[in-house]
């Protein structure tokens, strides 16, 4: 009987056996053009710098799949088929000002894979911050991580370099 109750106890939500996390919504563009407007979920310290985890640490972590809540259902989305994702808080992409300083700026237009025509073209700014003798823009995207940020319509786009085809110079 005990053990009947724990599990209905688990099942509907009991709060001793929840983990908090912040909720952050996003728009999410997969290979094939599927776009997800939803939820992300993010643990409120981070590991490896002050405050919340970040939009960027989710995708930048070692797991393959990140949780996604919609009006249609929980997803589980595989990283890999991320084209990108547009949120809007700077420091979530590690854009806060604090990390600015000195910070470059291009803008630019960037060729997408894997989407539809009408989806594959994407312009705004990227922001970089790169070490002496290394501030073009093509340093940084030789070096930049799995997502670079792009500041595009008043919102952040962490675009895929893996998806990424050309960037051109607007």
């Amino acid at each position: 009987m005990q053990r009947t109750q724990d599990r209905t106890a688990r099942s509907s939500g009991d709060p001793r056996f929840r983990v908090p996390k912040v909720a952050e919504s996003v728009l999410v563009m997969l290979e094939g053009g599927l776009e997800l407007d939803g939820t992300v979920h993010l643990s409120p310290a981070a590991g490896d710098h002050l405050g919340r985890e970040r939009i960027i640490d989710l995708l930048l972590s070692d797991e393959p799949f990140i949780p996604l809540t919609t009006p249609e259902g929980a997803f589980l989305v595989n990283k890999r088929r991320i084209v990108k994702l547009a949120f809007q808080d700077p420091f979530d992409a590690e854009l806060d000002d604090a990390e600015c300083e000195g910070a470059r700026e291009s803008a630019v237009e960037i060729e997408l894979c894997g989407v539809p025509a009408h989806a594959s073209r994407v312009r705004g700014v990227v922001r970089y911050v790169m070490p002496e003798g290394q501030g073009r823009l093509v340093d940084y995207l030789n070096k930049a991580r799995l997502f670079y940020p792009l500041l595009a319509g008043g919102m952040v786009v962490l675009v895929s370099r893996k998806h990424t085809v050309a960037v051109r110079d607007v």
